[in-house]
Order: C-alpha cells, then structure tokens, then sequence
C-alpha cells in the first residue's frame, strides 16, 4: 500500500518511474495478472532508455544484471568473470549512484581480478549517508565457482561497511583474510563467511553480540593462514 501511495507521488512530480510503481506494486498483489504483465512491458518500451539511463553498456556487456520490482531496480549482479577492473568499478559507480537503484535490495559482486576488492571496497564507501540493502554478497560463492575451495584472495578492511548498510539481513563474504569490524548489523538473519584464512577477530565480534534476529550461521576456517582456536567458538555457541 505504501509503494502505491508512493508511485501517485512520483506520478504527480512527473517521474515516470511512478507508474511502474503503481503497476509493480499491483503485481505484487496479483503476480502474472495479463493487464498488469502487458502494462508493465508497455512502460518498459516507452520509458526504459530513459530508466537505465547510464546503465546500459554495463548490461550489454554482462556486467551488471538487473532486476526490478516497485518501479525501481531490486537485485543487482556484478558478473566480474572476462571484466577488467577499471569497467566493474566504473559500471558498480553507475550503478550506487543511479536514482533507480535509490531502493535496491540485493547486491551481488562477483570477485574482482588481480586483487582489486580494495578499490571495489572505496566505491562502497563513498555512499552517502546509510542505504535500503538487505542482501549483501561479496565474492563468487564456492556453490557457484569451478572451484568450490575456500577463496584465498583478501578483501580486506570490511568495518566501515555496516554503518552504510545497517538494514542487512542476510551477508555472505567469500575470500582470503578479511577484517570484518564490530558487524553492528542488528537486523541479520543470514551470515556466510567463507574464508581461507578466519581471523580470531572475527569470532571475538560474533561472540560479543547477541544476534537477535540470527537464523543461520555459516564459517569457515580455512588453513594455516586462520588464527582462531577451538576455544574461542564457546563465545559465538553462547551468543
């Protein structure tokens, strides 16, 4: 109901994102209605250069993949495999600051080559002010990969992530060493860290909240390169 309140406002500032909106938010309600169905590809053909304004060489050339739900882009996938660093970085800018991603809800990128998840990483922090994400997945999950073996790449200093997305509830990670901060993300219902190299840090912060709304919790400790012990486990098994 407030998606529909919403897109008679958008309609009214002239934003042709309002109608597809209205006519998302119906499906939602109705999912395959005929009209609806028929409505929504109409808005498509009429606005949708306009709609991905920007966008568009980063999705012919499979970079991004998107989806849409509630007049604004809803999932996005960064398919990094045969992409140099400087187009993942130039098409994730494009698409953080586009105003269809205003409400985007799940981010998936993909592991960048030659070591470049720094770079990937300050995109992320330069958002303004913290957004709507609940999914957040950095790396190619192992069930997806040719190589289905803990990810020995670092990603690197993840703390100031959270502050940015403090509404996620569900986060995989998969890659070499990582520091993942205090993880204030009171809202996570799903946490996957798949690591070669799990830091003693890293279980000290999942032992010291309480993860109210936790539902899954999924590590890996990797080899030689994980610092952690067996003992330290007792405090995230009393959280």
């Amino acid at each position: 109901a407030a998606w529909l309140v919403f897109g008679d406002w958008l309609q009214a500032e002239g934003d042709p994102r309002g109608e597809l909106t209205a006519v998302q938010a119906k499906l939602a309600r109705d999912p395959g209605n005929p009209a609806l169905m028929e409505a929504q590809r109409t808005l498509f053909r009429a606005h949708g250069a306009g709609l991905l304004e920007g966008l568009h060489e980063y999705v012919a050339s499979g970079l991004l993949r998107l989806s849409w739900e509630f007049g604004f882009l809803w999932t996005a996938n960064l398919r990094t495999t045969g992409h140099a660093n400087a187009e993942i970085l130039a098409g994730l800018h494009a698409l953080l600051t586009h105003p269809s991603a205003r409400f985007l809800h799940a981010l998936t990128i993909g592991t960048p080559p030659d070591d470049g998840w720094p770079a990937v990483l300050h995109e992320l922090y330069q958002l303004e002010g913290p957004r709507s994400l609940r999914m957040l997945l950095l790396g190619d999950s192992a069930m997806t990969s040719d190589n289905p073996r803990p990810a020995f790449g670092a990603i690197g200093d993840l703390g100031g992530m959270w502050k940015r997305f403090p509404h996620l509830e569900v986060l995989s990670l998969r890659g070499g060493r990582m520091d993942v901060g205090q993880l204030a993300l009171p809202k996570l219902r799903e946490l996957t860290i798949e690591t070669s190299a799990l830091q003693r840090e890293t279980l000290l912060a999942l032992g010291a909240r309480a993860w109210p709304a936790l539902e899954r919790l999924e590590l890996w400790f990797g080899d030689r390169r994980c610092t952690c012990t067996l003992t330290e486990l007792e405090p995230v098994f009393a959280a």
